[in-house]
């Protein structure tokens, strides 16, 4: 019995590192947000995420502090694109005020 528990101590305990070392990544892992959309009473914020859903453009809406409509930075010439579609023309001036976001 006691040889059976060493044999199978070592891969057990390398996955068990394995899945800790993962776990400890997907935690620290940081999307970067831009600015899309500076104030959300402005346009119709529904619009503009029905939009964003159907176009699968990841966005983050800021309401607790700035009334914000954010996107991932990869996408956000896609974004201005797609909001130029239903009509919104104006881009965001606070485009340099990219927020990391989990």
């Amino acid at each position: 019995m006691s040889t059976f528990f060493i044999k199978w101590n070592r891969p057990l305990l390398l996955a068990l590192i394995i899945s800790i070392i993962f776990i400890a990544y997907s935690f620290s892992k940081k999307d970067e947000f831009c600015s899309v959309i500076d104030d959300l009473r402005k346009v119709d914020a529904v619009r503009v995420v029905n939009t964003f859903d159907d176009s699968k453009i990841a966005y983050y809406v800021d309401l607790q502090n700035s009334y914000q409509i954010l996107v991932v930075k990869g996408q956000v010439e896609k974004a201005y694109s797609v909001l130029s579609t239903i009509g919104i023309k104006n881009k965001s001036e606070l485009q340099n005020g990219c927020k990391k976001i989990r």
